[in-house]
């Protein structure tokens, strides 16, 4: 809840003329530009200049709408003159019940920096307006939003008090109004899908990977340089997205050409299998089900440049990817110019990973190991800044420590906590 108030306070602006001197009420955004406050503030404007003044700067407004009846419609519609100022802005929501708990933020007369109030609502009187039981509202607050604490959206706006000397009441312009008036704000689309929804499966568009140019970088210089590649990270932390980012960028970044193969070991449990989809993958002949191997392989295997993307290793281990195999991959890939160039995802060293067979790893000397680190605080921020520079919606300081620190940097879970942390501000 402490969150959604303090969006509240920063989508109020404080509106004024005179060169920003003379108050005049409260407005608040709406969306991109837009601020809504009460037409009798705006009347006060008379010749002079309006302003809004918002994150300690005095912006200045200019009147898109504003009713000449006060009666009728005691609304008025202001944008900024500033296109590029980045803002939140609050959600509306016509929802609004007999005993629904009211919070608004505002600026009255004597609270240059705000005040706060809160109301309950008891009904709607013969013009439509919201009546609150208790609670009062003071000069300067007109304009002020009305935030349902029922439902986290903001139900209307503040215009009038009964008397704002004494403590019995007053009266708000609820959304259904609002939306009569201005009903392009029903129009727009004010609320935008989460941009933090999490991925279970991999990331399949190299264009939607963040914060891995680097490594992907520097794969392509070992493979450029002779070198295969086993890339070494944690379970959840982008290896198979990046197999895939590399199975696409291959084409236009190796410096000589190879049919690039991706191949999930997870679905190959011996090695006639694993004999059987490289040959299917690569377009080798097979013969009643019944791939070469071998020497017969190896003759095959000459004709062709390949770069073998496995994925899943650490599911093929002594049971599952014998001996003879594992050396017949080490001699396709050990050689000037040789037939395959590997890039090896797993979860551990492949020493270490092939351990209980007695022997060295089959890649040793092969493939150069590259660790797959966690994103660092930087990458956390620019990723964050990214996904909500097409929102309303900001994270505070706070938020993003406490995003960096319980991700400890696996990009699934920061994806996840950015999903939660935006989820509750909408």
């Amino acid at each position: 809840m402490n969150q959604a108030i303090n969006r509240l306070k920063n989508c109020t602006v404080r509106l004024s003329h005179d060169g920003g001197k003379s108050h005049d009420g409260t407005g608040f955004f709406v969306a991109p530009n837009l601020i809504i406050t009460c037409a009798h503030v705006c009347h006060k404007f008379g010749s002079y200049q309006a302003y809004a003044w918002w994150n300690n700067t005095n912006y200045p407004v200019k009147i898109i709408k504003c009713s000449d009846d006060v009666e009728q419609y005691d609304l008025a519609l202001l944008e900024l003159e500033d296109k590029e100022i980045k803002h939140p802005y609050l959600l509306l929501e016509e929802k609004v019940n007999i005993g629904d708990n009211l919070y608004s933020y505002g600026y009255p007369g004597n609270q240059s920096n705000g005040d706060v109030g809160t109301y309950e609502v008891i009904g709607f009187d013969g013009n439509q307006l919201l009546k609150f039981k208790q609670g009062l509202v003071k000069e300067g607050q007109s304009g002020s939003p009305l935030f349902n604490l029922n439902t986290n959206k903001v139900c209307g706006l503040i215009v009038i008090s009964l008397d704002t000397k004494q403590d019995i009441g007053g009266r708000g312009i609820p959304v259904s109004v609002i939306y009569d008036y201005f009903p392009e704000l029903k129009q727009l689309k004010t609320v935008k899908e989460n941009p933090f929804i999490p991925v279970r499966e991999p990331i399949k568009n190299y264009q939607k990977l963040f914060g891995r140019e680097g490594i992907i970088e520097k794969i392509f210089d070992i493979l450029n340089s002779g070198g295969s590649v086993a890339l070494v990270g944690k379970t959840k932390t982008g290896k198979t997205s990046i197999l895939k980012a590399v199975q696409q960028l291959a084409r236009d970044n190796l410096n000589k050409q190879r049919k690039v193969i991706y191949l999930d070991l997870g679905h190959i449990f011996e090695d006639h299998d694993f004999y059987f989809a490289l040959c299917d993958e690569i377009g080798i002949s097979i013969k009643n089900n019944q791939p070469p191997t071998g020497y017969f392989f190896f003759r095959e295997m000459k004709k062709h440049r390949v770069l073998l993307l496995l994925d899943g290793i650490a599911q093929m281990t002594w049971e599952g990817f014998t001996e003879p195999l594992r050396r017949q991959i080490r001699s396709l890939a050990n050689s000037v110019d040789p037939p395959l160039r590997l890039v090896i995802a797993a979860n551990k060293s492949l020493t270490q990973l092939f351990a209980d067979s007695g022997q060295n790893s089959p890649f040793e000397g092969i493939c150069q190991e590259l660790r797959l680190t966690p994103w660092n605080e930087t990458i956390i921020r620019e990723f964050i800044k990214l996904r909500l520079s097409q929102t309303n919606i900001q994270f505070s300081e706070e938020e993003i420590k406490s995003i960096i620190n319980e991700s400890q940097g696996n990009p699934q879970k920061v994806m996840q906590l950015c999903y939660e942390c935006y989820q509750l501000k909408c």
